[in-house]
């Protein structure tokens, strides 16, 4: 049988109650140390994972932003290539260019190369209303117009 002064004969029996009841209220403290320790360590963890991915957000959100910028711009630039081309009046048509790589969506592929006419005024206006990036899901559509003259 296990006798508690067998392994320490210097405790009496109210020696190893305060003993382990000093034991408990150490772990509980431990314990109680430990629960604030992995809180705190939670909490910055949750703070730290927001503001990196609010970071990563705002990052997305202006690429998304820039890329739909450059697009509009690149569609604008070719509108008005389009009409200096019909103001000029040596061009017969123009022609869609796509920059063929990797990075070239189906849509863009499918303009590379069509002619758009520009001799009558009907031609013109369909020219003018073709807009040859709405299908394209590229975000950076790279496609230009470049003139065939007469």
């Amino acid at each position: 049988m296990l006798n508690l002064h067998n392994i320490m004969p210097f405790l009496s029996k109210f020696g190893w109650i305060l003993l382990v009841t000093i034991l408990l209220i150490l772990f509980a403290i431990k314990s109680f140390v430990f629960f604030w320790i992995l809180l705190f360590i939670g909490v910055i963890y949750y703070i730290n994972s927001r503001y990196f991915i609010s970071k990563k957000v705002k990052i997305l959100f202006k690429q998304k932003t820039n890329s739909y910028s450059n697009s509009i711009s690149v569609l604008d630039a070719n509108r008005q290539s389009m009409r200096e081309y019909i103001q000029s009046g040596v061009c017969k048509s123009v022609a869609i260019l796509a920059s063929i790589d990797n990075k070239t969506c189906k849509a863009c592929l499918d303009h590379d190369a069509r002619e758009i006419p520009i001799e009558t005024p009907e031609q013109i206006r369909a020219a003018m209303n073709c807009d040859w990036t709405k299908d394209c899901t590229n975000e950076h559509c790279r496609c230009t117009i470049i003139p065939i003259t007469k």
